[in-house]
């Protein structure tokens, strides 16, 4: 038998599969092409992903654990409903999780540390004072908090935040909800500071702070948008 064989690669692990599955899925959800309140079918997906359906309900049981997803008896999934109930479910569990990941970074923190965390706040205020849009900026935060949480050195505590992380990518990619730039250079840069510092209870402080401020706003436009006036 002859032939090019310089493009054949292994057969990727069966785990491999349902994350490339998964990642396919929490992306489409989260850019909104398949949005909130929507049914899906394993079957459906199954052939837009070009998987079997057996990966991927194992991709719809990763989604459902972080809460993009709900399983509904007799009537298969849909993408997870945005309330302003649940939104200040996921901001309070974010508000703990990066108030602890602050905390924990700041009495790790070196000179190396400090030089990458602010990489990632200049890419920040620099997205925030171009005004790019708002799905953007939220990258560029959410690039920001996670840098703080690889800073923190936890693997449990990054287990526990990649979770949330999908859920409120999609909460603000749906509700377009924006701090002012001000805003947004002033908070990130103060919690900048505190953790080039070592200053672990201000970091937390600041963290938790900026986290449930905008939570609040996402939950105050929920709110207004499911009982208008």
């Amino acid at each position: 038998m002859t032939g090019n064989t310089s493009r054949v690669r292994s057969v990727p692990r069966r785990e491999s599969f349902d994350k490339q599955a998964a990642e396919w899925l929490r992306g489409a959800i989260i850019d909104g092409h398949y949005v909130p309140g929507q049914r899906l079918t394993e079957a459906s997906l199954a052939q837009d992903a070009q998987v079997s359906r057996s990966t991927m309900r194992t991709a719809l049981l990763h989604l459902a654990a972080e809460g993009l997803v709900v399983q509904e008896a007799y009537s298969g999934w849909k993408v997870t409903e945005l309330t302003a109930v649940d939104a200040r479910e996921v901001y309070t569990l974010r508000c703990a999780l990066d108030g602890l990941a602050a905390q924990l970074a700041a009495q790790r923190m070196t000179p190396a540390g400090a030089d990458y965390l602010r990489e990632r706040l200049d890419t920040l205020l620099d997205a925030a004072r171009e005004r790019i849009s708002t799905r953007q900026l939220a990258e560029a935060d959410m690039a920001f908090h996670s840098c703080i949480v690889d800073l923190a050195d936890n693997r449990r505590l990054r287990d526990h935040y990649n979770r949330v992380t999908g859920a409120v990518l999609l909460y603000v990619h749906a509700t377009n909800v924006r701090a002012s730039t001000e805003t947004i250079v002033d908070e990130h840069t103060a919690i900048f500071e505190a953790l080039r510092q070592g200053d672990p209870v201000a970091a937390r402080r600041l963290a938790e702070d900026h986290v449930m401020a905008h939570g609040a706003a996402l939950e105050a436009e929920l709110a207004g948008s499911q009982h208008p006036h």
